[in-house]
């Protein structure tokens, strides 16, 4: 999967993704880790689960493709899904 929003280099945005109601199966997301390759320089920082969406504010990064994993966790087992998010510099 690749979020089709390229993200500028310079700019912080808002990226996540929709966890499936039925992988959920009626449990709630007690959290969401993003995690990225150390050569992104990606900074990532959870947000809160919302419901079935989980989400994580995105800065900095080295302009090309890069793999973010995020690891959803519900009180009995955990997901793990890989975004790719390119970097990209408008200057």
């Amino acid at each position: 999967m690749i979020w089709e929003n390229p993200k500028d280099k310079d700019v912080t945005d808002t990226y996540g993704a929709i966890i499936p109601d039925k992988w959920l199966a009626g449990e709630s997301i007690t959290s969401s880790v993003f995690t990225s390759e150390i050569d992104s320089e990606l900074t990532l920082v959870d947000n809160v689960p919302v419901g079935s969406i989980v989400s994580a504010v995105v800065s900095g990064g080295v302009t090309g493709f890069h793999k973010v994993h995020i690891r959803t966790t519900t009180p009995t087992r955990q997901r793990e899904d890989c975004v790719t998010l390119w970097i990209k510099d408008c200057m």
